[in-house]
């Protein structure tokens, strides 16, 4: 290949890599060109919206999930809290009856000591007797019926027989005394041993009931923690939701006020088209059929409660400009037109309400807000004093009021200048 060959193939190349990166440009530049209707924005506003339902949806079923867990988590802190009165109690009946068996075995001990009394008592008396023996056989004598037959005299002998008699009878009376004895601390004894085992088995019992109950503690504590971190969730999730939400309704209050403008614009460039197409054909044309050229004050009443100027919102809670002024009236009190003109906006915003814009030509645009509802569309053309709708309280508003707003070519302006009227200022 020559090197005029190559050199065109080269600015071939470059050329064709030119169109590329131009031609997109060149789209977007023609895609902006053309103008963006009041249609167009819109349809956007309406978008919005649905997705700003969406997340008023998704905002509500968070929130139901998260009364859901704050129940639960109610539930279980009353339930744990019963818990903890009852692992008290049962510590309380567990000190109680390690007391009782110490008692008993005090009580046990006591008894023993008493046995072994009485056993020492037994031994005690059967060594007099063996001694008595001993003695009897040391001066001859093996038995009673030895002494007895020792005797030398019939009055002897009864003597004998007698004290022999009293002494068997005194010694087996000590021993069944004794043995008695014996009896009954045995008796005792071994009752208190089954007091201090059932006792014993109790205190079992309740070891294993403090247990258990310590066990569920620590599964509601487990399970609370777990709720607390699901709640976290749910709340994070929410604000985030509700962030978004915010967002959007605060894009939906941009496009709207571009809406208005480019309404306004509009509606002007079709008065404007009519005139000159009333003209053409020779005939007239009234833009305002009451020829009126000053406005009229919208509603009966006359107090304003907030007027126009910078202030510190009452819901934002943040200074900024007031774009009009409030004028106190009963909820359900009639919204006049201040002027003739063609109503652009008949919608709900976000800060507003429930609104309506008028565009009066030559730039004046008049915008009524926090209506209770309203009795025009969009595209109608009103008269000086029609009805707009009526006081309420929509919107970014903290009781009935009418929010009255003079825009002077996109500017926003103080109403009382054009009105030469009595106010009262609440």
């Amino acid at each position: 290949m020559s090197k005029k060959n190559r050199r065109s193939v080269v600015f071939v190349l470059v050329a064709v890599l030119a169109l590329l990166i131009i031609l997109p440009t060149i789209a977007m530049i023609i895609s902006y060109a053309r103008a963006v209707t009041s249609e167009d924005i819109q349809k956007q506003i309406d978008s919005l919206k649905e997705e700003a339902s969406d997340l008023t949806d998704k905002l509500n079923a968070i929130r139901d999930k998260l009364q859901q867990v704050a129940a639960e988590e109610r539930s279980l802190s009353e339930l744990k809290k019963a818990q903890d009165e009852q692992i008290e109690l049962t510590r309380l009946e567990i000190e109680n009856t390690v007391a009782q068996i110490q008692q008993y075995g005090l009580l046990i001990a006591s008894k023993q000591e008493e046995l072994d009394n009485a056993v020492a008592q037994e031994a005690e008396r059967r060594s007099q007797l063996q001694s008595r023996l001993r003695a009897m056989e040391e001066n001859g004598s093996v038995s009673y019926i030895a002494i007895v037959f020792k005797a030398t005299s019939f009055s002897d002998l009864l003597d004998r027989i007698e004290m022999v008699n009293d002494l068997m009878s005194y010694d087996q009376s000590v021993l069944d005394s004794l043995k008695k004895a014996q009896e009954k601390i045995d008796a005792a004894r071994e009752s208190l041993e089954k007091n201090k085992e059932a006792l014993n088995s109790s205190k079992a019992l309740l070891e294993e009931k403090r247990a258990q109950l310590a066990v569920q503690i620590a599964q509601a504590d487990e399970t609370l923690l777990a709720l607390h971190e699901e709640k976290k969730i749910y709340a994070e999730e929410y604000e985030k939701v509700e962030q978004q939400e915010n967002e959007i309704w605060e894009r939906i209050d941009e496009l709207t006020e571009q809406y208005e403008k480019v309404k306004a614009a509009e509606v002007e460039a079709a008065r404007k088209a009519a005139i000159e197409a009333a003209k053409k054909n020779n005939s007239s044309y009234t833009y305002n059929p009451n020829n009126d050229s000053s406005f009229a004050w919208p509603v009966n009443n006359y107090t304003i409660t907030s007027q126009y100027g910078t202030r510190y919102h009452p819901i934002l809670g943040v200074y900024k400009l007031h774009t009009g002024v409030d004028i106190g009236a009963s909820s359900g009190s009639t919204i006049r037109s201040a002027k003739s003109g063609w109503v652009t906006v008949a919608d709900y915003s976000y800060a507003y309400g429930n609104y309506v814009v008028v565009s009066h030509g030559n730039g004046e645009v008049t915008l009524y807000a926090h209506m209770s509802s309203y009795t025009v569309s969009a595209g109608d053309y009103v008269l000086q004093g029609s009805t707009l709708g009526y006081v309420g309280s929509t919107g970014y508003s903290t009781g009935p009021h009418l929010h009255f707003e003079i825009r002077i070519n996109g500017a926003y302006t103080d109403p009382l200048n054009y009105f030469n009227l009595n106010f009262y200022f609440a």
